[in-house]
């Protein structure tokens, strides 16, 4: 982040913006110290989706003085209660717990979102904020596929909104060691490069199909999935293990590797 980023140079700036991608770092990477900035100056950030990722990316941007957390959004009334109280905690005013996105978006005074829902809804949701005149950071995999991507990088374009990917490892300050050691030479020609990404856990057994939580609108988390009766193994932590969703560990996790390899050996974006 170059400098501190009040409301008005950022809505200027979003008008003029295209389609992010990770290459340009993760903002939450910054984390020297910010001046003041008046209330009315702050941007006004809605975080959709509130589980582990969606937490974590909250507290990070309320690290940047110029932010502030505007809305909590979780189709669940049983969750964001306690990430509320961590904003209210950090930034000395409680944001609003939301239970549809559609509010969110409906919020003329909210500038920019933090896309955290499960896979299947990366990429609509970023779409309805771009069209809602929302600047989005979105949380890793893009999409749940490369169509939904493509549809992503067009109304981005099209609505000239901020759209940025969460593949923060791009600013982790190791990576940038290990880039220019290898760019330098440091291990020769890179003929091959292999990753890993060791997981703890074992084999996946589905759980029992449970009973819907109270006040949790299913036919909505589902999106555009196939429709169905709730069922635990098709909701929180554990709808990565269906293609319905999401694509798995690789489209998951192995994202990270498979983006850091790329960048290290100079191995450009394929095109298909």
């Amino acid at each position: 982040m170059q400098g501190p980023m009040n409301r008005r140079g950022f809505l200027s700036k979003s008008a003029k913006s295209v389609f992010l991608m990770s290459a340009a770092g993760s903002t939450l990477a910054a984390r020297s110290p910010v001046p003041a900035v008046p209330p009315s100056e702050r941007i006004r950030i809605a975080g959709i989706g509130s589980g582990g990722r969606g937490s974590s990316l909250v507290s990070g941007f309320l690290d940047h003085k110029e932010v502030e957390i505007a809305a909590i959004c979780d189709l669940d009334p049983s969750r964001g209660g306690s990430l509320v109280k961590h904003c209210e905690a950090r930034q000395g005013k409680k944001p609003a717990r939301i239970l549809e996105y559609r509010k969110v978006l409906d919020d003329k005074n909210i500038d920019a979102v933090i896309n955290a829902t499960p896979d299947h809804w990366h990429g609509p949701l970023t779409v309805f904020s771009c069209q809602a005149g929302k600047d989005v950071y979105v949380e890793k995999p893009p999409s749940h596929n490369v169509w939904e991507g493509r549809k992503m990088v067009e109304a981005a374009r099209r609505y000239k909104r901020i759209v940025q990917v969460g593949t923060q490892n791009r600013s982790a300050p190791y990576v940038h060691k290990a880039l220019e050691f290898i760019r330098g030479g440091g291990i020769g020609d890179i003929k091959v490069c292999k990753v890993f990404n060791m997981k703890n856990g074992g084999p996946y057994r589905e759980p029992p199909a449970g009973t819907r939580p109270r006040g949790v609108d299913y036919n909505t988390w589902l999106g555009a999935a196939p429709l169905r009766t709730f069922s635990r193994a098709h909701f929180h932590g554990n709808w990565h293990k269906y293609w319905a969703y999401s694509g798995g560990d690789m489209a998951d996790c192995g994202v990270h590797q498979l983006d850091i390899a790329r960048w290290l050996c100079g191995v450009d974006y394929p095109s298909a």
